[in-house]
């Protein structure tokens, strides 16, 4: 009887797994380690960025956008991607980088379901003052939107770089985001 009891949970237990699928970018499941994950994106045209040698960037087009960088987040012990987050090539005009912050929520609006969104300046900055790129820069301004996604959360962001603005879309897988939390947590608790 134990061992019927055990096969039916393993079983339930399998049957879970496969049903929770990985948030993909660029049509590629956020799933594996970050080598392996980054030689998928590679084979879609993604280069190592020359200015980063150790290759930990990669640099290519997205969402129709040239020179966007991607930038991986991995777990601590098995180094498992549950992030990724592309950085757009820079806007010196706020104008510009609004237009493009509101032209992706809309494209992603058209495929995923809003979940937030916040967008305000705080004093003493407003919008229309001129002075937008420098709120970014003192992290007096947040222009950010989160969608829910199969298998986890996008999230658009604008963020000020030394005078200048870029926008960040950061892709979190649910299930390896749970995971590199499990692993963090198990580093802590060693150390500690």
């Amino acid at each position: 009887m134990k061992k019927v009891f055990t096969a039916i949970v393993l079983a339930c237990f399998a049957l879970t797994a496969v049903g929770q699928e990985h948030l993909k970018i660029k049509n590629i499941p956020i799933s594996g380690t970050v080598q392996s994950f980054k030689a998928k994106l590679r084979a879609t045209g993604l280069q190592n960025n020359p200015i980063i040698p150790d290759g930990s960037v990669l640099k290519g087009s997205f969402a129709g956008m040239p020179d966007c960088n991607f930038i991986f987040g991995g777990s601590a012990q098995t180094n498992t991607v549950f992030r990724v987050a592309v950085l757009t090539d820079s806007y010196k005009s706020w104008e510009q980088l609004k237009s493009k912050y509101e032209s992706l929520v809309d494209s992603y609006s058209k495929k995923y379901q809003q979940n937030d969104q916040v967008h305000y300046f705080s004093s003493p900055y407003k919008e229309g003052d001129g002075d937008e790129i420098q709120a970014l820069c003192n992290e007096k301004c947040i222009y950010l939107t989160v969608f829910d996604a199969p298998g986890g959360t996008i999230a658009i962001e604008i963020k000020g770089m030394v005078n200048e603005g870029r926008i960040m879309i950061t892709y979190e897988d649910e299930q390896n985001f749970k995971k590199a939390k499990a692993e963090n947590e198990k580093v802590v608790s060693d150390d500690i």
